[in-house]
């Protein structure tokens, strides 16, 4: 019975031996297998990328540059996957905040706020002031760095005012922004591969058509560097739009303290404020007439001709009636002459 149950054991044992050993060699036969294919599809891959570069086709370069791309952002290791896991870290995110406040100096709160921007390291975009009876007030358009832009905001709050609105916002930009870094990455892939085959043209319409192609995708190449470009200067520095105000409400108090100003005092001003009206208006019309000097001068001119021609006309029209009544008067004096003749000799009838 011993010995039976030792010759099963042993029969056992060797049956488990050639198990483990044929899968093992099945195992080795799948790799193989398997190493086998991956290789063949990479050769494939490579004589169908050396017929493409051979043809000098624009749609394989496409579809490569296409598959290039899908297979970064498939990987674990590094594209889009490993741009995901950083951004759980370091996310792209613009901060802007809107301030309006309300003070009782704004002359002096603006020199605070201007050492508040120096001092938190950011810088002034846009300034602009008005002034209307109602009130004073300036806006800034203003740069702060991210780092401090929490800090910047609670020290604009502590400035003595008497109201205050504020609106602040965040806009996460991470994932445009590992969009265009996906883009730029192909486009650039496909740069270079259009650089190579312009370098291998013997055509000229190959040639004109792949450097058309290399132009379009380097201006866009230009506009997703631009555009990141502005998203990192947005992250980096953090935007704030502040207005500024004083209220001029104070023209009540104005006016009751002239009430109780001496009579005398008021007299002043008013004679001060009547002459002030008499100097300005005299020297508009010096201004005036120094302006109309010219034409004055031709107009007294114009106005001395015809005066003279004028004056000359009428002495003419006196002489010529002169001399009218002298003929007129010599010629009656004649007919007298005659008649006086004629009944001094009757004979003559």
């Amino acid at each position: 019975m011993k010995k039976r149950g030792f010759i099963c054991s042993l029969v056992l044992g060797l049956s488990l031996v050639l198990g483990a050993c044929s899968s093992a060699g099945g195992s080795t036969a799948k790799m193989e297998l398997s190493g086998s294919s991956s290789s063949d599809m990479k050769n494939a891959a490579q004589s169908t990328a050396g017929s493409a570069v051979d043809t000098n086709s624009v749609s394989a370069i496409d579809d490569a540059a296409a598959a290039a791309t899908l297979t970064e952002s498939k990987q674990p290791s590094s594209g889009f996957a490993n741009s995901e896991i950083k951004a759980g870290a370091d996310k792209k995110l613009i901060y802007k905040a809107e301030l309006s406040m309300r003070v009782k100096d704004y002359r002096k709160v603006q020199t605070e706020i201007r050492e508040h921007i120096a001092k938190a390291g950011g810088y002034i975009v846009q300034f602009s002031e008005n002034q209307s009876d109602q009130q004073l007030g300036g806006n800034f358009v203003i740069k702060i760095p991210a780092a401090g832009f929490n800090s910047f905001i609670d020290g604009i709050g502590k400035i003595k005012h008497e109201s205050m609105d504020q609106n602040i916002e965040g806009q996460d930009v991470t994932e445009e922004y590992i969009d265009l870094e996906s883009r730029l990455k192909a486009k650039m892939i496909m740069e270079e591969r259009y650089v190579s085959f312009m370098k291998k043209a013997t055509k000229t319409d190959e040639l004109v058509k792949f450097a058309k192609e290399l132009g379009r995708i380097q201006e866009e190449i230009e506009q997703a560097k631009g555009r990141m470009r502005f998203i990192d200067n947005n992250v980096s520095y953090s935007t704030v739009t502040l207005h500024l105000y004083q209220r001029e409400g104070m023209a009540g108090t104005v006016d009751s303290g002239k009430e109780d100003t001496p009579l005398g005092e008021r007299a002043k001003d008013a004679l001060a404020g009547t002459l002030h009206v008499l100097s300005q208006l005299l020297q508009w019309t010096v201004v005036v007439l120094s302006g109309a000097f010219p034409v004055l001068v031709l107009g007294a001119v114009l106005i001395a001709i015809i005066w003279s021609v004028r004056k000359a006309r009428a002495r003419r029209r006196a002489e010529a009636r002169l001399a009218l009544r002298n003929d007129t008067g010599r010629q009656a004096q004649e007919n007298a002459e005659l008649n006086m003749n004629d009944d001094s000799n009757p004979n003559s009838k």
